[in-house]
Parts: structure tokens; sequence; C-alpha cells
């Protein structure tokens, strides 16, 4: 409760309060006509200040309190405000009142000043603001809250400033001084005083006011500037702030940095130097969005950044300040940026297809509607770049990565759409592409006996044809994959020699004999006499068989210029006279005949007869006899199985944002661990089916622990984890939000276009998995399978694929059908699946570039905001009764609703998206008769048409739901001014003058009393006021959704939660940097209806009501910007009786929370955890309030004292207030 300590009416040379104490020492004043009728009361006299007039008076020792007071004074300036002028100032509380000059002839500007301990002094002021006049009598307030000074100007609220640390300056002294500076001699006052106040705490209309602007963005802004002011040179604000429409923020520019404060950042940021020169000069800022970091660290060392909601600038004194933007960003900073690539030395730029930018050490791409850029570095970029680059490849479709031969990695790759580039130390790097690539994949890729690739494709000399040499071999290709041949190593054997006897008929036989020799290019490799002495002694024929041994490696064929030469020169031993010479066998072994095996695959050769030879019987063998894989050697020899619970460190294993070491289960961590404990522990219950399709690809491109072949994998317990780890893929950032782009964009309900679309991903290297359903909504026995051939020259069309459920045993082709009717458009497998476009169940795909590599968990998206959305769990105590939003619209993706919108082409903007997992590992039986065109599927009716449970029979033991959020950016900067709900946030006046129509000001200005009572009172605030309605309605309405068979939807959404089991109900909400856990106890049939308004703003607001008494809890992370730096907060024990509203509003960043429920008195036990740099703080406090309650986390900061005031309604005017100590 305000007290006065001071009050002086200023009529008199001895002024004293009215009950005559703490008289006032006056000196050099006169008595002179007062201003009359004042906010502050009616003053008939005053004094006189010009002749260099003073007040003094010594306050009583401790008082007024430091944290709390205000000083209030009716003034007239002089007819000239030249110089600074002190109204009121004290050493007692280090602050003053003053007077500054103005920018014109007959104003000023009125500052209210504070010193603090931790920043020194901050101000508020009129400056930029509102004009005051000299002729004018006014009453200023300086009111002083914990960590926030406000001016105020005849009972309104002007200005804010805000600490850091608010505790202020030690005291020097007991004085209050008025129309002079502290010291008693400075900066005089010349004009005219009438009364003056000094209070113990702050009048509730005022505080009122000035809670009201911590919201406010000068709050923030200012907040930022006391943060950074001693270690960035800020200079002198250029202007007042003002809200910047490219980046959605409101700003504040200084000589030497400037500040942002978006509301869905929480907190200010700042930027300074050659970042932000940069970033005033992009072309267009609205494509990198709003600041949520100050200028940081950069991974490189010397290097800075700073990074935005959709983008990032960088630095460094080689490169300068460079953007990164859009998805190229997120890829960026997902790799660790600098660490992998360098830092960018250009923006991005358009070429055919896509975007191309350059970094120190290496290139991103992104094809234009990829949802993912990959980076290409090194030897790689130079070859690609060399050999055509994207014209001829096409772009990344993954990041070069590691290739593996068990658990060592033995060499890098980077995949493209038309090609694949492999790098080992010892041979470079050479891209593989076609028909090539897909044998070369098939023979085991790297980590098989060819090796790396040593060359690129290039023409087959002497023959029309092409060739990739590899360390340990060839593969050669003579028009068509039929026409292909796998060359490895190999040596020549020799089996028999069959001479025409050239003796005469009395000498017998011949007396066979001949020397062989090998060489290459005329270089000799081998060269022996057979036998080594003598002859066959009379025998025509020769049996030899035997190797020509070149040495332990035979003869590598992998070189274009390879030409192996095989000479047996044949003779007739006819000692003591000349020997006969029978014949010569000569054959040349090169790239245009595949080293012998176009003529022949199998490797054996016949001469036939020539010269004196009936024939010779040779062949060409491989060094090591590896037939090629079959697709039976392509499937695992274990059948899939369940495992009932992923643990923690295979669930850390899996993502890259969950720490491995054992203490990363911190319990206030509360997100990620109910995601754990509500998706993923329970995710491979059922069957590891997607996992264990995952690990194949990952296999075939030798990226896996699990080398090929993957048939001889017949132990579960051997592969066991490596399934589990790929299996939570599935539930990672990148896959889900696929997941919900695919559904949202009608991809998961057309068969057809499934079909052709995993075959083109297929072919362009981007393996796929395939997801099928029984039901429409996702549920019955989902399971995931791996696509492995296509074929459309028949109906139904075939698409091949390996079922976990079925296991290989190394010899049969294990390959499933799954039959596509391309007129129907529908799909069956097995007989239990069956679904078309609106009815059955479903089928979709994920290509291999949205899981290639270790994801994030999807609850925090630590990187760029656009991505990611609203996700909703709800734990598996309680099931959904009911989402709809406020008008009624269901908001179900896969409801009736949903449906009737899908079939007429409208998109499903504000749905939620529910995820159910793919696990299912009951076998089914393979029914090779289920064609579509021979046996349809049941008739299907849309979900909603029908009863069901409430729950589809999914994966998750809990609820998932995703509504992914408009993307709000083009390349364009839009013509218009902000729109949505931000306008709410800002003063009456600031409306006016930067965003309101014209029509509207025009409106305005004819109610001219009502502007200057309330000009500087939030919009929000001032909706429900006549005169407001009445202006805007018409403008406020136009924003509704019209009505009609298919209204608009609204993001403001309704979740009624229904208990079937005994225990904990928890319901998270992850939305932009924010995170809410609200948790109460729940009985089976128990409703709880939970109420979600204006997410992503101040006024987020949570409404819950239940149907008997609960008592909850409430938990609540706030991220400062994108980084460490965060607020927690737990709110526990709110007990609400049944069938009341409670409801809460909780906001950004350092905001602090409200909660009303009307009747009902609250407490709650709150805890906060502050993490700031290297700044920690953790405490805890009980509440309890009449009504009611707000709390104001930024006192705490400053003083560990937690600001609660009590309210009435949310939004509502402060009532009363009090600064609570933590509790011991």
């Amino acid at each position: 409760m305000s007290q006065l300590i001071v009050d002086y009416t200023l009529d008199t040379l001895t002024p004293a309060n009215p009950d005559a104490s703490l008289p006032a020492t006056v000196a050099n004043c006169n008595v002179v006509a007062g201003p009359g009728a004042t906010v502050l009361g009616a003053f008939a006299q005053a004094l006189d200040f010009a002749g260099g007039g003073t007040l003094r008076v010594d306050l009583p020792a401790a008082k007024p309190d430091a944290a709390k007071f205000c000083v209030r004074v009716a003034f007239k300036p002089p007819t000239t405000v030249a110089v600074r002028q002190v109204l009121v100032a004290s050493d007692a509380l280090p602050m003053s009142l003053h007077l500054e000059p103005g920018g014109a002839a007959g104003d000023y500007v009125l500052v209210a000043t504070v010193r603090t301990a931790a920043h020194g002094p901050g101000a508020a002021s009129t400056r930029f603001l509102v004009p005051l006049l000299v002729a004018d009598w006014h009453v200023a307030d300086l009111v002083y809250d914990t960590d926030t000074v406000a001016l105020f100007v005849d009972d309104l609220i002007r200005s804010v400033h805000a600490f850091p640390d608010g505790t202020l300056a030690a005291r020097s002294g007991d004085a209050v001084h008025a129309g002079v500076a502290a010291d008693g001699t400075s900066d005089p006052f010349t004009g005219t005083m009438a009364a003056l106040q000094v209070h113990d705490d702050i009048p509730i209309a005022h505080e009122a006011q000035l809670d009201e602007f911590r919201s406010h963005p000068q709050w923030h802004l200012t907040y930022k500037q006391e943060e950074i002011k001693y270690t960035i040179a800020l200079g002198q604000a250029k202007d007042g702030f003002f809200y910047d429409v490219p980046s959605e923020s409101w700003v504040q520019e200084f000589d030497g940095a400037t500040l942002m404060y978006h509301e869905s950042a929480g907190q200010a940021s700042e930027m300074h130097g050659a970042i932000l020169d940069t970033y005033w000069a992009l072309p267009n800022r609205v494509e990198i969005g709003f600041l949520v970091s100050d200028e940081i660290d950069g991974a490189r060392a010397g290097s800075r950044k700073s990074l935005f909601s959709r983008g990032g600038l960088y630095w460094s004194a080689k490169t300068g300040a460079v953007p990164v933007i859009g998805q190229v960003w997120v890829d960026y900073e997902a790799m660790g940026e600098a660490k992998a690539i360098g830092l960018p030395t250009s923006p991005a730029q358009a070429i055919g297809g896509g975007l191309r930018q350059v970094f120190q050490s290496g290139e991103m791409y992104q094809r234009s509607g990829a949802p993912r850029a990959f980076e290409v570095h090194g030897d790689i970029l130079a070859q690609f770049i060399a050999s055509g680059g994207t014209a001829q490849w096409g772009f990344p479709v993954s990041n070069e990565g590691d290739i593996k031969q068990g658990a060592a990695t033995i060499g890098r790759s980077s995949e493209f759409e038309f090609c694949t580039f492999y790098w080992s130390a010892g041979t470079g790097s050479h891209e593989v592409h076609g028909d090539i690539l897909a044998r070369y994949k098939k023979e085991g890729g790297p980590a098989g006996d060819l090796g790396f690739p040593t060359s690129h494709e290039g023409d087959i000399p002497g023959a029309s044809g092409r060739y990739n040499t590899f360390a340990n071999g060839s593969i050669l290709w003579f028009g068509s994959a039929s026409q292909m041949f796998t060359c490895r190593a190999f040596r020549i054997r020799v089996g028999r020699v069959n001479t025409k006897e050239s003796e005469p008929a009395w000498k017998g036989e011949n007396d066979v004999y001949l020397h062989a020799k090998i060489d290459d290019n005329g270089t000799l490799l081998f060269a022996k006499r057979f036998p080594g002495s003598g002859d066959t002694n009379g025998n025509n024929i020769f049996e030899i068989n035997q190797v020509l041994d070149v040495g332990p490696a035979g003869i590598i064929p992998n070189r274009p210029d390879c030409n192996i030469r095989i000479r047996m020169e044949i003779w007739d031993s006819d000692w003591p006279d000349d020997d006969d010479y029978l014949g010569t066998f000569d054959r040349t072994l090169n790239m245009a005949n595949a080293w012998g095996l176009r003529d022949n695959p199998s490797g054996l050769f016949d001469t036939g007869a020539f010269d004196k030879i009936n024939s010779v019987t040779w062949a060409v063998s491989p060094v090591v006899d590896i037939a090629s894989l079959t697709k039976a050697q392509l499937w695992w020899g274990v059948r899939n199985k369940g495992t009932d619970s992923i643990t923690t460190t295979q669930y850390a294993a899996a993502f890259s944002d969950v720490d491995s070491d054992p203490d990363w289960w911190d319990p206030a961590d509360w997100l990620k661990k109910l995601f754990y404990e509500a998706v993923v522990e329970t995710l491979a219950k059922k069957g590891n089916c997607f996992g264990m399709s995952l690990e194949s690809i990952y296999s075939k491109k030798d990226r896996s622990l699990l080398g090929m072949p993957i048939s001889r994998f017949t132990d579960w317990e051997s592969v066991r984890n490596e399934f589990n780890v790929r299996h939570c893929y599935q539930v990672g950032a990148p896959a889900i939000w696929w997941f919900v782009g695919e559904f949202l964009s009608g991809k998961t309900h057309d068969p057809v276009a499934v079909f052709k679309q995993s075959r083109d991903a297929h072919a362009t290297g981007c393996d796929p998995v395939l997801s099928i359903t029984q039901n429409w909504d996702f549920s019955g026995a989902p399971h995931t399978v791996l696509p492995v051939s296509w074929n459309d020259s028949v109906t139904p069309w075939e698409l091949g694929i390996f079922d976990p459920n079925f296991k290989s045993d190394g010899n049969n082709d294990p390959t499933q059908i799954v039959y596509v009717d391309p007129n129907a458009n529908t799909f069956s497998y097995a007989g239990k699946y069956n679904g078309g476009e609106w009815s059955g169940g479903r089928m979709h795909y994920m290509p291999w570039h949205v899981l290639c590599e270790r994801p994030r968990t999807p609850v925090f998206e630590a990187i760029m905001l656009l991505l990611s959305g609203v996700i909703l769990i709800l734990g598996d105590n309680a099931e959904t009764a009911s989402l709809t939003d406020e008008n009624g619209v269901d908001l179900d993706a896969f409801g009736a609703d949903s449906i009737q919108r899908l079939k007429t082409g409208k998109p499903l903007t504000n749905k939620f998206v529910g995820f159910k997992g793919f696990d299912h590992r009951a076998p089914c039986t393979p029914r090779r008769d289920d064609r579509p065109g021979e046996r349809p599927p049941p008739p299907g009716r849309p979900p909603g048409g029908h009863e069901r449970p409430p729950r589809g029979q999914g994966v998750t033991t809990s609820e998932l739901y995703l509504r992914s959020e408009p993307k709000t950016f083009s390349r364009r900067p839009p013509t218009g001014k902000r729109n949505g709900d931000d306008w709410k946030r800002i003063t009456l006046r600031e409306y006016l003058c930067q965003l309101a129509p014209h029509d509207i000001r025009a409106k305005f200005e004819g109610q001219g009393k009502f502007l200057r009572e309330q000009q500087d009172h939030l919009m929000l605030h001032l909706l429900d006021k006549r005169i407001v309605r009445e202006i805007m309605g018409p403008s406020i309405a136009a924003l509704t959704p019209p009505s009609g068979s298919l209204p608009g939807v609204s993001r403001n959404y309704i979740h009624v939660a229904r208990g079937i089991e005994r225990g904990p109900m928890e319901y998270g909400i992850k939305e932009g940097l924010s995170e809410i856990l609200v948790r109460a106890d729940t009985l089976p049939g128990d409703l709880d209806t939970i109420r979600v308004n204006d997410l992503g703003t101040h006024m987020r607001t949570l409404s819950i009501t239940s149907s008997r008494d609960k008592v909850f809890a409430f938990h609540v992370h706030n991220r400062l910007g994108i980084g460490r730096d965060h607020l927690r907060m737990s709110i526990a024990n709110v007990n609400l009786p049944a069938g009341k509203e409670l409801r809460v509003n909780v906001k950004p960043g350092i905001g602090g929370v409200e909660m009303v429920a009307d009747g009902v008195d609250l407490r709650a036990d709150v805890e906060l955890r502050y993490v700031r740099g290297s700044l920690s703080l953790e405490n805890r406090f009980a509440i309890k309030e009449h009504g009611g309650l707000r709390f104001v986390p930024s006192t705490y900061i400053t003083a560990n004292r937690l600001k609660v005031g009590r309210i009435s309604k949310l939004f509502g005017d402060t009532e009363a207030s009090r600064l609570l100590p933590a509790l011991p």
C-alpha cells in the first residue's frame, strides 16, 4: 500500500506535510499564482524558482523503500529550456526528475533517471514520444518498481526503462532537493512548482499502468540496452523505437548498434558492426525473419554470428558478414555450421532448379521444393564442379557421410540426384551414376570387393560403351543394363592344349611343349615353359590345368589402357631334329571385350582349331569367386520382433539434441522426458519394422555397422540395438514434419502418386521406406516396409517390397507384392491392408534424404522457428474426446470436415495431424491373388462417418498432435502492414501513428478527450471500450472467418481430454520458443477441457475446466532466444473446484504469468530457475491471493524477491502488489 512521506503544497516559503511534519528548507523562491486544477489537486499558488530557488527536506531513515517508490511534482517550465534543469533529485534515492532541451522552440523533454548499482544511470523520457510545451502546467511522476523506472505525465504512463538488475546504488544521504540537483547547486530549475510528493511504495493506479507496460516493446528494448551497455558501445539513440514491417519487430537504433524485439523470442536482441550493416543492406529482410540472438561466437575461432527466426548472419575478418537463410541455414546449423564447411563467403544464389551457397570449405545446395539442403566439400566438391555440377548430376540428396566397413570408416560419399561421388584417401574422389551405380551398389559398393572408384565414368576405348574403374576392378556398360560386366581381379587358367598330330605316321604322337607369356602393354607379367623341361612324351593332348600365376593379387582390370596379352607358342619336340612349330595362341584382353567376359560371361573359352592346333581351353577366373548379391542376400536373416522398451541410452543415440551423458535426465527438462515416456519408450513394443527397413538402406549405402550381405545376420539380439535406434528416427523432427507436410498436401491418400514418387526417389538414390495402415487415420496395424521394385507394365501395378515380418533364408527371393490399381487409385497388401483416396487404409513413403542423418527431437527445433509449429502431447492416462476450434470446427486432420476440405481442394490450415507411429510385427499372410482388380477391398467409410474408438490403435501409447505453421515469408517484401493480433500489444497512439488505416485514424481524431486519456494504453486493454468498438468494430469483424459449408478454421483450439486410467494426466504444448506442461491426477471418465488462445503472443491463454475438484501443476520453459539461456517456472498446488474455469496467461521470455479463476482464491507454490550466460538463479516462493494473481519474474532476477499482484481478470489492472522473499 502506498504511503505519503512528503506531501507538500508549495504555496508558502515554509512548506511541510499537512500534519506539520518534515518541514522543508526553502531559499530564493517567491510565491506566485498557481495552476489551479491538476491531476494532483487544485493549487491556487506556487513557488517561483527563477531567482536561484531551492527546496530541501531530509527523509526519515530507510524511507522510502528503494525497491518501490514514487515522486510526483506539479510544475511549469520556464519560457525557454536551453540547458538541463532539475525538478527533483535525491541522494537518499539516487534519482532525478529533470528537463532537457527539446527539438524545437517552445518545447522540452522530461526525463526520469535512477542510478542502479550494476548498470549505472538509466532513464525514461518523453524524447521521441510526447511533445511537451513550456506554456503548460503538468504533473510529472517518477515511479520506480524493483527493476523498472517509469515516467508519468498527468497520470498517464509515457515511458519506461528496465534493468536486468534493478538494485539501486547505495544512498549517500537523506535529502530530497527540489529546483536543483542532488549536490544542492547544479542544474537549477527556473520555472514554477505547485506541489511535491514522495511515496513509499507506488499508488495502485500507477502500478497497474506500469505492470501493463512490462509487456510493451519499450520495456524489453531498454532491458537489453542496460544488459549490454558496458560491453557494446551503443552511443546515442538515433530516434524513437519503431515497428519494422519486414522483421515484424520493434526496433531501437543507436549510433553503434540496433536492438530488435519480437515477442515470440521472449527478449530483445542486439546487432552491431558489420553484421548490422549487412542486415540493413539485405535486399529482402523478410526472408531472414526476426532477430533471436545477440551477436555471439561462431563455431570457428574468431567468427561471430547473429541468428534470426529464418536464418543467420555470419562474420569473420576474412569473409565479412554473409547471410545464410531458410532451409540452407537450418541444415548448416544442424551440421555444426563452420565446423563442417567453414563460413559463408557469399549469399545463396539461384541456379537452375534451386539454390547454391558457397562457404570457405564447401558449398550447400537446395533443390527447389526439397525439404533439406545438403553440403558438398573437399575433393568431392572439386570433382563435382569440374564434371558439370548440378547441370550434370542434379542436386545433392545427402551430406557427405562416412562409409563404413563394420565399425571402421573407410571413406566418404555424397549422393546426388543422378550420381554418387565416392572418396577415399587412396583413390581420391570419383562419380558413379546410372546403371553402373546400380550395379556397383549391388556388388557391395565401396565396402565390397571392388573397393572405391578410381575414375569418373568414361568411354570404353575401342568399343561403344562406358566404364568406371575401381580399386579392384571395373564395371563396364555396353548400351543397356543387360549388357553390363563387373570385372574383378582375375587370373588366367590354362586347361587343355589339343594339337594336331604333326609326326610322320611312324613317329607317333606329338611331343608337345609350349612357352606361355603374359604382358600388360609390353610389361612382362609372366613367362614359363610348360612343362618345365621335356615334353608330353608322345601325347597330342597336353593336360595343363594350371594358373598362369602373376601374383596373389592377380590381374586387376581397372585401367582403360590395361591390355593383357596372352601368348602361347606351342611346339612339337623332334629331337635331335628341329622342333616343329604347331601354332601360337595370341589373345588380348582389354576393356573393349570386358577382359574376356563380353565374349563369355562365364569366363570359359575354347579357341577352336587354328594352325596345327585343334583347341586350347582357358579361362578368366576371378581371384575371389564372389557372385553378385542376390535379392535374398539384400534382406535380413531375422524376422521382425518387438522391444518392450527403448532405453534412454538408445533415445540419446537416436536424437542429436538428447544428451548421452547420464546427467542429461534433468527432471526440469520435462518435455524431452515426456516425449520419451509418451512417444519413444514403447515405440518398438509391437515391432521394429521401421527400424529394420531404414537400417537396410543404411547398410546398402555402407553407412551401417551391419554391412551387406545382410542375410548373414540371423541372430536377433546381435542386430536389435541398431534396429531400435533407427526405429526412433520416425519420430525425429525431419521425419515427423515430412509426414505432416505429406498429409496436408494430400500425398498420403493417393496410392498412384506414392507408387510413382517412391519409384522416382529410388531412381535418384533417395531409397524410401513405405508405410501402410489399415485405417484412414493411420491406425490399424501401422506397418513399414522397404520398396525394392516397381512394375507398371501390368494392371494392377506391382510394388515389390521386403517386409520385416518375413526373413530371408539367403537363397529364395523374399519379395512380397503391394498391388496398386491405377484406375481406382487404391492399394492392397496381404488381404489386410486396403485403401484409396478417401477411405480405407493409408500408404505413404519417406525418402532417404529425410532420414539420412541422426535427427533432432521435434519437441524443440533448436533453429528455424518456421520449420515447426504447435506440438501437443497427451499422456497415456487420457485420450482425446474432442479437438475443435472455438467455433466448433473439428481440428482433427483425419475427420470428416477435413476430408471434405481435401476433396474440394481446400487447405487444412490450423488442423492438427495425429501421429501414431509404425511398428506392426504380426505376420501378414501373403496373397498373390489379392489384386485390386480381382478382389476389390470392402467399401470404406471416412473417419467421422461411423462410431469408432476415441483413440485409433497405433503404436504410441500416448497421443501426439502436430500443426504446422503457415509460411509467412516470400521473396518479395510485403505490401501491407503487419497483420494478426500483434497490433493489440502496442499503445493506441502507436497504432494510430504506424499501423491504422486512414479511415480509422480520421474517426479517432474526432475523439479528442478519449485520445488524451487513453492513447498510451495497450490496445488489448481498450478493445472493450465503447468508442473503440464503435470505430473498429467493422475492421475487427473483417478478421472473423466467414461462415458457410466450410467455415474458416481458427488458430485457437479447445481440447477435451477424457481419463481412461488412474494416474497423472499430462498435457504438453510446444510452440516456438515456449514449452508448457499441465499436470493433474485423473480417473477413468474424468473430463478436462483445455482452451488455448493466441499462441505465440504475450496474450497466450490457457483456460482449464475439470469435471471434478483437482489440483493442477504447470511447468513452463521459455527459451530466451536461441541458445542455452532460459527461464523455467514450475507452478504447483493450484486448486481448481469442479466446473470452475482457471484462466492462465503465460507470457514469452521473462514476461511472467497471470492466473484467474472466478470466485476462487488462488494459491500456488512457484519455483523459478533462470539461466542467462554465466548467471544461474533458482528459488521457491509460496503465493496466496484473494482472487487472481500476477507474478513478474524480472523482479526476482533483480532482488531475489518475486513481485506478486492481485488482479480480477487477465490483462486487468493490478489491484494490490507485494514483493515476496524466497522460501528458505
